[in-house]
């Protein structure tokens, strides 16, 4: 029965037991075998399936070429089942091949002859990790996954052709791969990006499909089970990039670049017009891109580029065209003057370019014999190609002019034929007299000569407003006059002269002569005393008016109350709405004619209506207080003054009393129903009032008397009193003011009243007994 050892198990040596073997035929028992050995030299490991080891041998003795064979142990493995040898019968080297996982031993042994003794059977010798042993320990040989045919790149949606796994052992010195027949049976293939790729179908037959761009990784497991043991589980990686779907930009070629010209710019992608071509272009000094428009600025070589994104499904893409963009062309450049001769001229210069549509642009010079002209270097040419320099600056004679045009970057630069021209020399005016200043309407005489002494001078008013020149003429002299009319603008008259005698006209002359402005005054009236219910009062003429005729300003400068007077935007009345005063000033500044005027003050004063009204303490009354009081219309400033208090009409008043305690008390009116009314004499704010009268009735005051001489009483005493009064219509009363001391009792009798005052005690405080009689008006 054979047994298998299991993978990975320690191989044990087991021990042997040979029988001995005779050589066939006679010996003598006298007679000695030779002894003889073999060595056989050690293999090392590790050793794995599919490996090749020879086994060579040394022996001592006779030249019997030993036999080998496989290790019997005593369990009964077939080594056989592991490894196979083979021998060389010339060299006698066994040649050994592993060929399945476990345990494999080897011997040999020398055969004995008539001479020679049989050698003991030798182990092969085994090297392995260090340890020396007889038994060739066989391992799984090392395994590797391929897949042929997998692609290294694959875009999104795409999917491979039909794949398969391949599984290859290493085996020998060189490692050489041998394919595993039906090893993709025991090959499990799955994706470790699912989100970046998918695997379908089995190992033997299966494909893989892109599913978003990134590295699609790919890992393929060899597990061989027990029966496959000669070789060892293994797992491999694979990487395929998944990468977007191609697009593609169709850019039409481009028409011809030359400088300051644009292009129109269209592409498309093959995605269609939901992906949009933009333009991008370099140098930006030779060209740039706006929109759709390519604009070329100068000669160069240009590279125009058309740009699709992308998106998560389709890779970017751009097509590029490079424009050779053409420089400058050949131009024309004129010159032409203003007059000739002159003393000053105007040059005028214009270039033309040979290429059509070719407008140049940039500067040029003028040139004076061959000097630049001041103020006339590098002008800028207008956009009509023309430009235009104004000078005085070149000496008299003939002078040669030329331009040099400067060119731009599509035009060169040119130069005019010389242009000959004539200047004249100018003559110089000066005034022989100064004039001035002069008062408004002063008449004075001006005169200026020139160093053209036979070309007339003459003398104008370029300030006809300020100053007007006149001229006369005796002798056939004339002579001019300058006479003052305003102060402004200043008075500047002019002296010119033109051409003549071999001279160009004359630079003007001018000299400005002061006009002193003239004085003015304000007339301003006294305000009338205005009633608060007015709430303005006009101002300007012919209240308040300038000599000068111009318009007056007018301000509050002081004011009771405080802001009570406001002037109006118009300049042309005040406002207010409480009484009282307000100092108001008219001004004027001036103008270039007049001088400013001095202000002047006018004081306003406002004043309210009043209310007078009168009270009194009684009525009827025999001395009545009466009482006044004064109300202001608008309130402002308290009332001050007095107040006559008058009755019946009278033009004489009772009494005059102070605004402050207005009360008056009337003594000494007869009896009797009187009229009387209160008069408020006013003040600078609050006008006087009158009262409406006060219907007041006076009564007389009786005199009471009692009757007979008092008596005398003791305590506990009492007596009859009687009282009598001038007012007999009107019943008097007694009564007692110590009732502590007496009182007084009453009684009727025969209808008459009877008083009886008693005599009660006398008190330390008090000893007089005090009675009063009464009587009530009527």
């Amino acid at each position: 029965m054979s047994n298998r050892i299991a993978r990975h198990s320690n191989l044990v040596t087991k021990v042997l037991l040979y029988l001995s073997l005779s050589v066939a035929g006679s010996m003598t028992s006298a007679q000695t075998l030779t002894p003889q050995t073999i060595t056989i030299a050690p293999i090392n490991g590790p050793f794995v399936v599919g490996q090749v080891v020879q086994l060579k041998v040394n022996y001592a003795g006779s030249f019997i070429k030993p036999t080998w064979g496989y290790f019997q142990s005593s369990i009964g493995i077939d080594y056989r089942n592991y490894c196979t040898f083979t021998v060389d019968p010339i060299t006698n080297i066994a040649t050994v091949s592993l060929n399945h996982y476990g345990p494999c031993t080897i011997v040999a042994q020398q055969a004995g002859n008539a001479f020679y003794a049989a050698s003991p059977v030798t182990f092969v010798p085994v090297t392995n990790n260090g340890t020396t042993s007889s038994v060739i320990a066989i391992k799984g040989a090392k395994t590797e996954i391929t897949i042929p045919n997998l692609p290294t790149d694959i875009t999104i949606n795409a999917v491979t052709a039909i794949l398969q796994t391949v599984v290859s052992y290493k085996s020998g010195a060189a490692q050489d791969l041998t394919p595993i027949a039906n090893a993709s049976n025991l090959v499990s293939v799955v994706s470790t990006t699912p989100d970046i790729c998918a695997i379908l179908g089995s190992t033997k037959n299966f494909t893989v499909k892109g599913l978003v761009s990134g590295a699609c990784r790919i890992r393929a497991t060899y597990n061989s089970n027990p029966l496959g043991a000669d070789y060892a589980i293994s797992e491999n990686e694979f990487s395929i990039n998944v990468s977007l779907q191609p697009q593609t930009i169709n850019f039409p070629a481009l028409g011809a670049a030359v400088t300051n010209h644009t292009l129109p710019l269209a592409a498309s992608s093959s995605l269609g017009a939901g992906y949009p071509v933009t333009f991008s272009a370099l140098p930006a000094n030779v060209c740039s891109v706006s929109g759709t428009t390519l604009i070329l600025s100068n000669p160069g070589s240009c590279t125009v580029k058309a740009s699709q994104a992308g998106d998560s499904t389709y890779a970017p893409a751009s097509a590029q065209q490079v424009l050779t963009v053409t420089g400058p062309g050949q131009t024309t450049t004129t010159v032409s003057s203003s007059a000739n001769p002159a003393t000053s001229v105007t040059l005028n210069a214009t270039v033309v370019s040979a290429v059509p549509g070719y407008t140049p642009s940039g500067t040029v010079s003028f040139l004076s014999d061959g000097q630049p002209i001041a103020a006339c270097n590098a002008v800028s040419l207008l956009n009509n190609a023309t430009a235009t320099c104004n000078t005085s600056a070149l000496p008299p004679g003939t002078r040669s002019i030329v331009v040099n045009y400067l060119g731009d970057s599509n035009n060169q630069p040119s130069q005019s034929l010389p242009l000959s021209q004539t200047i004249l020399p100018v003559p110089t005016i000066s005034f022989t007299n100064q004039v001035g200043p002069l008062n408004i309407g002063s008449v004075a005489v001006v005169a200026a000569t020139s160093t053209n002494a036979v070309t007339p001078v003459t003398i104008s008013s370029l300030t006809p407003t300020a100053c007007l020149v006149t001229s006369s003429i005796l002798n056939n002299v004339t002579t001019y006059s300058v006479t003052a009319r305003a102060a402004t603008p200043v008075c500047v008259v002019a002296a010119n002269q033109i051409g003549g005698n071999g001279f160009g006209a004359a630079v003007q002359k001018t000299m400005t002569i002061s006009v002193n402005r003239a004085a003015q005054s304000i007339s301003f009236s006294a305000l009338p005393v205005t009633p608060v219910s007015a709430g303005s009062i006009g101002l300007g003429a012919p209240v308040a008016t300038a000599s000068s005729g111009l318009p007056l300003s007018f301000a509050v400068t002081n004011a009771t109350p405080a802001n009570n007077c406001v002037i109006n935007a118009a300049n042309t009345a005040v406002s207010f709405t409480k009484p009282g005063n307000c100092a108001i000033t008219a001004s004027q500044a001036g103008d270039g004619d007049f001088a400013p005027a001095t202000s002047v003050t006018q004081n306003l004063t406002i004043t309210t209506e009043t209310t007078t009204t009168i009270s009194t303490s009684g009525n009827p009354a025999s001395n009545p207080v009466l009482t006044a009081t004064v109300t202001p219309l608008v309130a402002g400033p308290a009332p001050v003054g007095t107040i006559s208090f008058y009755v019946d009409n009278a033009l004489t008043a009772i009494c005059t009393v102070n605004v402050a305690t207005p009360t008056c008390s009337a003594n000494g009116l007869s009896a009797g129903t009187h009229q009387i009314k209160a008069t408020y004499n006013g003040d600078s704010f609050n006008r006087a009032s009158t009262s409406s009268n006060l219907s007041q009735l006076i009564v007389g005051t009786p005199t009471l008397n009692f009757v007979g001489p008092l008596p005398s009483l003791v305590v506990g005493g009492s007596a009859t009193i009687a009282a009598s009064s001038s007012n007999p219509a009107t019943p008097v009363t007694i009564k007692s003011n110590t009732p502590a001391v007496c009182t007084i009792t009453s009684a009727s009798v025969n209808n008459v009243v009877v008083y009886t005052v008693n005599a009660i005690a006398l008190t330390s405080a008090q000893v007089l007994c005090q009675i009063q009689a009464d009587q009530l008006a009527d």
